[in-house]
């Protein structure tokens, strides 16, 4: 049991290679639209409401990893 508690903590305490990201925002994006952005590589970061004049809009963050 000890041992399994060790290998769970040392994989929290490893340090992770921490990319580089580019970021975009979005309004009002389809599924197909968000289907075809993670297919060019990007991930949703956020998903959210913002209330624009009179309506609520779908607002989204993704990120890309810069290689």
């Amino acid at each position: 049991m000890a041992c399994a508690i060790a290998l769970v903590f040392t994989g929290c305490c490893t340090a992770h290679h921490a990319g580089r990201w580019e970021y975009q925002t979005r309004d009002g994006l389809s599924d197909a639209d968000l289907n075809k952005l993670v297919a060019d590589g990007w991930r949703l970061d956020k998903a959210d409401y913002i209330y624009k004049p009179d309506v609520w809009v779908s607002h989204y963050l993704l990120k890309r990893e810069i290689k």
